[in-house]
C-alpha cells in the first residue's frame, strides 16, 4: 500500500518590527544596477509587522506527489505612510511574490512535493519596502528578510497488511434524452477499487434493482422523478453507493417520425386531410404545432418521408407578409416560382410541395397536415414553472419560451428584470399563442413597464413571446411563470 503524507496544521509564525527588512533608497536618474550575486544593504527602516500562517491540506496522498499549501500572511506597516510593500515566498526553488501594498491581508498557494520519508521543510517569507519583487525574491531565498516556518511531513504507521479498503463509486454521468435515442436516458457509473479487487456494479431506481454493469437506460416516457442509486461492491464484501435525483421531462418519440439531424424534433403526418385552421390547433392540443422547418435539411427530410402538407407559416394579417406560427425567425421560406400569389384573394396558409418549395394556399383547403414535436426539457421549456434567466434580444427578434400543459390551468406569466422588479427591464412585450392564436398580447401592466397575462389554459403547447417594443431590442430580462 502506498504511504500516505499528512501536513501538520496550523504552523504559525509572527515576527515583530524588529525583524530584517530591506528598505532600498530612492534611485538617482542614473542608477546603479548592483551584481545580482552582490549581499542586499542592510535594512534602515523600521516598523514593518508580519504575522503568517501555514496550512496544510486535509488529504492522503502518494509519496512524490504534490501537496497545497496555503499561506495567509497580515503585513502592517507604520510610520512610512504610503510606502510600498513587495512580499515573497520562497519554498525550495520555488518563489511567489505576493502582493503589493502598505497594509494588507493575502492568501498564497504554495506548491510542495510530498517526501518519500518524513523530512522538514522552510518556507521562507521576506518583504521589501520601496523596492521590488526581485529584491524580495532574492530576501526570500536566501532566508533574510521577516523569518521563515518549518513545514513537517509525517509518515502515518502503515495499515494492517490485510486490511481490505472499500471500492469509491467515482461518479455517474448522465447522457441526456434525445429523439435520436427514442427518449432514453443513459447513465453510465465508474468506480474504482484501491485494493485491486473485482467488482460488482448494481443500479436501483426508486429503491429497486434495476440491473448491473457500468450502463443503464431509462426510457422515456411521462414526466417523473427518478431516485438513482450506484454501488460498487468488491469481492470482500467492501461497499460504497453514489446517489443521484433526476427529474425527467415527458418525452416520446411518436410511431413513424422522423427526427431532425440533432434529434430536438421528430416530424410525423396526419394523413387525413384537413383545413388548416383545424390542422393547427390540432396539433397545438397534441403537445406540437405545425412544422416550421429549421432549414434546408430539414424540409428535405420531410418531403423524402412525406412528400408534403400544411406546414407551421402563414399569413395572420392575411396582407401577403407570412411568418411562422410560433414566432420563430428564419428558417425554410423558399416559396416555389411564382409564389406567393394570393390566387382567389384568399390564400394566407403555407403548404410544402413535393418539389421542395412552399405554396401559398387557402386556408379553407384541404390538406394532410406535417406536425413537429419538440424535444421537451430543453433550456426553452418553462413548463416546470418558476423563474427563468432569459439573455439580451437584438432588434428584430424575439425571445422564444415553451409551455406544455397537460391538463387545464390558470397561468400567470410576467417579464421582469434579472432582480424581478422593473427598473432595468427595458420596454418588453409579452405574447402568448396556441397553434399561432393570440392567447394574451400584452405591454405594460400594473402601473409599470413590466408586462403580465394570467389566462384560463386549456391542454396543449403555448409559444412565449417577448421583444422589446416596436421591435426593438431588449436587455437580459426574467420570465416568471406561475400554473
Amino acid at each position: 500500500m502506498a504511504i500516505r503524507r499528512i501536513i501538520r496544521r496550523a504552523l504559525t509564525a509572527a515576527v515583530a518590527s524588529q525583524a530584517l527588512v530591506a528598505c532600498m533608497p530612492a534611485q538617482s536618474d542614473n542608477p546603479e544596477t548592483p551584481d545580482q550575486g552582490a549581499p542586499l544593504p542592510p535594512p534602515i527602516v523600521e516598523g514593518l509587522e508580519a504575522a503568517v500562517t501555514v496550512r496544510g491540506m486535509d488529504q492522503a496522498v502518494e509519496p512524490g506527489a504534490a501537496l497545497m499549501l496555503t499561506a495567509e500572511a497580515r503585513l502592517i506597516v507604520e510610520g512610512c505612510d504610503g510606502c510600498a510593500v513587495q512580499l515573497a515566498f520562497a519554498l525550495g526553488d520555488d518563489v511567489v511574490c505576493a502582493f503589493d501594498g502598505t497594509e494588507r491581508n493575502a492568501r498564497f498557494d504554495v506548491g510542495l512535493t510530498a517526501p518519500d520519508a518524513a523530512g522538514r521543510h522552510a518556507l521562507r517569507y521576506a518583504a521589501v519596502l520601496d523596492g521590488d519583487c526581485a529584491q524580495a525574491e532574492r530576501l526570500a531565498r536566501n532566508g533574510q528578510g521577516l523569518g521563515q516556518v518549518q513545514v513537517e511531513a509525517i509518515a502515518p504507521p502503515p495499515p494492517p497488511p490485510n486490511e481490505n479498503r472499500a471500492p469509491q463509486v467515482q461518479g455517474i454521468d448522465v447522457a441526456a434524452a434525445d429523439f435520436n435515442t427514442a427518449c432514453e436516458t443513459t447513465l453510465t457509473g465508474s468506480a474504482m477499487d484501491p485494493d485491486g479487487d473485482a467488482m460488482q456494479l448494481q443500479w436501483s431506481l426508486n429503491g429497486a434493482a434495476a440491473g448491473q454493469g457500468d450502463r443503464i437506460a431509462l426510457p422515456g416516457g411521462p414526466a417523473r422523478r427518478v431516485e438513482v442509486a450506484l454501488t460498487a461492491r468488491d469481492t470482500g464484501g467492501r461497499a460504497d453507493t453514489e446517489r443521484l435525483t433526476l427529474d425527467l421531462p415527458a418525452c416520446v418519440l411518436p410511431d413513424g417520425a422522423v427526427v431532425s439531424a440533432d434529434g430536438r424534433s421528430a416530424f410525423v403526418q396526419v394523413a387525413a386531410p384537413t383545413d388548416f385552421d383545424s390542422a393547427r390547433l390540432a396539433a397545438a392540443r397534441a403537445g406540437g404545432h405545425l412544422a416550421t422547418l429549421a432549414d434546408r435539411a430539414q424540409m428535405q427530410a420531410v418531403v423524402a418521408a412525406f412528400r408534403g402538407g400544411w406546414i407551421g407559416r402563414w399569413s395572420p394579417g392575411r396582407d401577403g407578409h407570412f411568418e411562422s406560427l410560433t414566432g420563430e425567425v428564419g428558417g425554410f421560406t423558399e416559396f416555389c416560382p411564382g409564389e406567393p400569389n394570393n390566387a382567389g384573394g384568399q390564400e394566407w396558409a403555407v403548404e410544402l410541395w413535393d418539389i421542395e418549395c412552399l405554396n401559398d394556399e387557402a386556408a379553407a383547403h384541404t390538406r394532410p397536415a406535417i406536425v413537429e414535436f419538440e424535444l421537451p426539457g430543453g433550456p426553452e421549456d418553462v413548463s416546470a414553472g418558476g423563474a427563468f434567466d432569459r439573455a439580451p434580444i437584438d432588434a428584430g427578434f424575439q425571445g422564444r419560451s415553451v409551455l406544455r400543459l397537460d391538463r387545464p390551468a390558470t397561468v400567470r406569466i410576467a417579464v421582469t428584470d434579472g432582480q424581478g422588479g422593473c427598473e432595468g427591464v427595458g420596454d418588453p412585450m409579452l405574447a402568448v399563442l396556441f397553434g399561432g392564436d393570440a392567447v394574451a398580447r400584452v405591454d405594460d401592466a400594473n402601473g409599470s413597464l413590466c408586462p403580465e397575462a394570467v389566462f384560463e389554459a386549456e391542454a396543449g403547447v403555448y409559444d412565449v413571446l417577448v421583444n422589446g417594443f416596436g421591435g426593438g431590442a431588449l436587455p437580459a430580462y426574467r420570465l416568471q411563470v406561475e400554473r
